[in-house]
């Protein structure tokens, strides 16, 4: 009797621990996945603003820095975790040291960096409310309630017309206009926010005159556009006194906007949508689109190293 009670005194024990405890994944002797829910980085003191959100089918996760959130899948690989981060070819190596079932570091091979990781299960960390970093694209829609984070100026063109930028934004492409007319080049306000329903109309517009795949390329779906945010400026060009504004005549314009592109960083501007880089975008090159990220260091940063807004908020 006292052998059989011990049986099943250790039988219920460790019923107990699997119970609690992730599940290996199968092949793997290593590592588990990620407990399903919110783990925040506390390196450096802690940093609510930083969250990873893992899922129990390591699809669909997201890694958030202030507003701004980049979705990611992941996979074990040996004794390592893979994660796609942006893009099912963007594959991180990143290594893993648990403490318990709610304590990580992760080293990530590519750069070294090291973050410190804590569960804290369902629970909404409180985010830093960084607008200027807020990520908004094909994946990744307004967020709601956008209109009462931002204030709203109206700037006016060479030409009249009258457009609603973010303050600072427009602000900054006053100074960036100002000093590129000192080497000779004239850029304007030519699109910048818009609302939903505006949106709409660009779409269908688009749609009419070029075609589905046209619009698919340089028009995003209601909803998800940049424009919708208010940092996001499309300039055209004012030459020898004429109106460039069809996005193939501007295109063409490659020395004046590699001009323009130099000075964007020292304004806090970066090129939205660089050539090269539509799989992970979502859009063609455009030469005219700007964002407003409010941080000349960061944007010197992404300018000079040639990557997207989603590279570097995946990377941080």
């Amino acid at each position: 009797m006292k052998k059989l009670f011990a049986v099943l005194l250790v039988t219920a024990v460790l019923a107990g621990l699997a119970a609690c405890t992730p599940s290996l994944k199968p092949g793997s002797a290593s590592l588990k996945p990620f407990k399903a829910g919110t783990w925040i980085v506390i390196e450096d003191g802690g940093d609510d603003a930083k969250t990873y959100t893992f899922t129990d089918s390591m699809t669909e996760c997201s890694y958030c820095s202030g507003l701004a959130c980049m979705p990611f899948d992941y996979e074990i690989s040996g004794s390592s975790y893979i994660f796609h981060m942006g893009s099912a070819d963007d594959n991180s190596v990143v290594n893993a040291v648990f403490d318990g079932d709610e304590d990580c570091t992760l080293t990530w091979e590519d750069s070294g960096r090291v973050e410190t990781l804590r569960y804290v299960g369902d629970k909404e960390p409180e985010k830093e409310e960084n607008i200027y970093m807020v990520l908004v694209n094909k994946q990744n829609k307004l967020p709601d309630n956008w209109e009462n984070m931002i204030e709203l100026a109206t700037g006016t063109n060479s030409v009249g017309e009258n457009y609603l930028v973010e303050k600072k934004a427009l602000e900054a492409f006053e100074k960036l206009r100002a000093a590129l007319l000192e080497e000779g080049i004239d850029i304007e306000l030519d699109s910048t926010y818009r609302t939903v329903e505006y949106q709409q109309k660009i779409w269908d517009e688009f749609e009419a005159e070029k075609g589905l795949d046209y619009a698919r390329q340089y028009v995003a779906v209601p909803g998800f556009s940049e424009h919708h945010t208010g940092l996001a400026i499309d300039a055209m060009l004012i030459k020898d006194g004429e109106v460039i504004d069809d996005n193939d005549d501007m295109i063409a314009e490659k020395e004046i906007f590699a001009k323009v592109h130099a000075r964007l960083a020292e304004f806090g501007f970066i090129l939205r949508y660089p050539e090269g880089k539509d799989d992970i975008t979502g859009y063609s090159y455009e030469p005219w689109h700007f964002r407003y990220i409010d941080s000349p260091e960061i944007a010197k940063e992404i300018m000079d190293s040639g990557i997207t807004l989603e590279e570097y908020l995946g990377k941080q």
